[in-house]
């Protein structure tokens, strides 16, 4: 999935600003983080949804939480 987002200009991860930044993620894949509970089995967590991106300008991808980017 491509993205569109405004990236930070030092390290190029996602802010607010309007658009005077435009650029553009790939949305590699996700990661959710899961609780367990006390009887082993595992819990949803509040918003543990990260996803894993890169763009143009790095060589290393990102890892963002879902409502940082969309």
């Amino acid at each position: 999935m491509v993205v569109p987002y405004d990236k930070n200009e030092a390290n190029h991860r996602p802010e607010k600003r309007g658009g005077k930044a435009a650029h553009y993620a790939v949305v590699h894949g996700y990661a959710q983080r899961r609780e367990i509970g006390e009887g082993g089995e595992g819990e949803q967590g509040d918003d543990g949804v990260r996803l894993v991106c890169s763009q143009g300008l790095s060589r290393r991808p990102f890892v963002v939480g879902a409502e940082e980017l969309l």
